[in-house]
């Protein structure tokens, strides 16, 4: 859900706001780099890892 809302965050900002924005393309590079390091810290969690099976390949 936060995802989805941060996207529509930034099309909202360059849609509307472009003109005030002083660097809109950092803007959207930083929330992009946010979600990743949020995303990675969520699947890295371990409460992540005791919710999905695990399976071993022998």
């Amino acid at each position: 859900m936060q995802t989805g809302l941060i996207a529509s965050m930034n099309v909202f900002e360059l849609k509307l706001a472009a003109d005030l924005l002083i660097a809109p393309t950092a803007m959207v590079l930083a929330n992009m780099c946010f979600l990743g390091v949020a995303w990675y810290c969520a699947l890295r969690s371990p409460m992540h890892s005791q919710t999905r099976p695990h399976t071993e390949l022998t």
